[in-house]
């Protein structure tokens, strides 16, 4: 591999991180990063998942008062989601995932109108109650949704907030948390399974996770500290919507 692309990796990281804290679709970046230094997709998809997980258990750790004061009970949209990801890693694991990403990508397309339409729910600031949390409907969204997490990850963090604003009622603010919270506990077991399967390029992915943990600690503080944190992270999420969508639909067609 080329000396420059060991020191662009922990920059394109820290990018990755804060789009990743405040929206999703980071492994936008990686992905293809990781694929242009020799990778194979099925190793570049499991290396991946190592600054997933540092990015995410910083921003948790950074913001863990806040979660816990919003919601005592987190855990219950976790578990469907950690369910649905160890089997959609282990199916990634097996079989290529290029096929799904084309049809995510007109997916996340039809996912533009309810986030350009309910505005008032993506920018209020009032925590309901926490039976939302227990939503028959959220459980099943999260556990489709941790599958796709385990299988692809880039855009699940778009879908896990999309769910958490507008089935599970969450604040933006809040929302965010609870995604950073469930796509940790995802990628712990995601990345074990690659682990085994023998997926994992530790050189590059521990450069990565370097940025990104840099980047998943910077997206907090300015989540945390800034009360217009959840107007910046709509119109990230609106942007990194669609240039996910364009990226999987013209890999489905190139």
């Amino acid at each position: 591999m080329e000396w420059y692309l060991y020191l662009l990796a922990p920059l394109l990281g820290l990018v990755t991180g804060i789009i990743n804290t405040m929206a999703g679709s980071g492994s936008l970046l990686t992905l293809p990063f990781f694929m242009f230094t020799g990778l194979p997709a099925t190793i570049a998809n499991g290396t991946n998942r190592v600054g997933i997980v540092g990015q995410s258990a910083m921003t948790v750790f950074v913001m863990r008062r806040n979660l816990r004061a919003q919601a005592p009970s987190p855990w219950v949209p976790v578990i469907p989601a950690v369910i649905g990801g160890i089997l959609g890693a282990y199916t990634a694991s097996i079989m290529p995932p290029d096929v799904l990403k084309g049809i995510i990508g007109f997916v996340l397309l039809l996912l533009l109108f309810p986030i350009l339409t309910n505005s008032e729910k993506w920018l209020r600031h009032e925590t309901p109650h926490e039976d939302y949390l227990r939503k028959p409907l959220l459980m099943v969204l999260m556990a489709v949704i941790g599958f796709y997490a385990g299988f692809i990850q880039a855009g699940s963090g778009i879908f896990m907030l999309t769910a958490l604003v507008l089935v599970g009622g969450r604040p933006l603010k809040h929302a965010n948390l609870l995604k950073n919270l469930i796509t940790l506990c995802i990628n712990i077991p995601a990345l074990a399974v690659y682990l085994i399967q023998g997926q994992v390029s530790w050189p590059i992915g521990l450069l990565v996770l370097i940025g990104q943990t840099l980047g998943g600690w910077i997206a907090a503080k300015f989540i945390g500290n800034n009360p217009k944190a959840n107007t910046v992270t709509r119109y990230l999420l609106i942007f990194m919507l669609v240039l996910s969508a364009t990226k999987m639909i013209y890999d489905l067609f190139a």
